[in-house]
């Protein structure tokens, strides 16, 4: 897939308020231009619509089953690694990313690696004491996919307990 990592920066760009879903149609109709992947119904439906918000979904899924070779969840993880570093450098604020998290979330079946991540956010976007407890998660949860190539490697190294530690009910 020709230029993923220059869709999920537009994509990022789009949900951060800084860029439009335009640039995500616009790579779509390229790789269907390069019959890059002309049997892929994500890459048509992103390339037929206009509505931002279709748009948005599409693309979430697109980069969800490319990142990770095909395995979702190794797709989420990579996606998540990006995340933390724009996040962290300013880009994209808490609200954003519980909203894409929380989507992340349910897309992968509400795995128990995502689970505290996932919670610690939406809390942190209205209760500021969160926020401390959400970014140990964050950057544990992303420093271990930085790690990973595949979600068996993942496991390997994840410690649920470590996660529960970054629990904010109990901070």
């Amino acid at each position: 897939m020709n230029g993923i990592h220059g869709l999920q920066k537009s994509y990022l760009m789009a949900l951060a308020g800084n860029g439009s879903t335009l640039a995500c149609i616009d790579w779509a109709i390229a790789q269907i231009g390069t019959n890059a992947e002309p049997k892929d119904q994500d890459v048509l439906s992103l390339a037929a619509t206009n509505d931002k918000n279709e748009a948005i979904k599409v693309t979430e899924r697109i980069l969800t089953n490319y990142l990770g070779g095909g395995d979702p969840t190794v797709g989420a993880g990579k996606h998540l690694v990006l995340l933390h570093q724009m996040y962290r450098e300013g880009q994209l604020s808490v609200v954003t990313l519980a909203d894409v998290i929380t989507t992340l979330y349910s897309q992968l079946g509400s795995p128990a690696w995502l689970a505290m991540l996932s919670r610690n956010c939406e809390y942190a976007t209205d209760i500021p004491d969160f926020l401390p407890p959400f970014h140990a998660e964050f950057d544990y949860i992303t420093g271990l996919w930085s790690q990973a190539d595949s979600s068996m490697g993942f496991l390997k190294i994840y410690d649920r307990n470590t996660s529960n530690s970054h629990n904010g009910l109990h901070a």
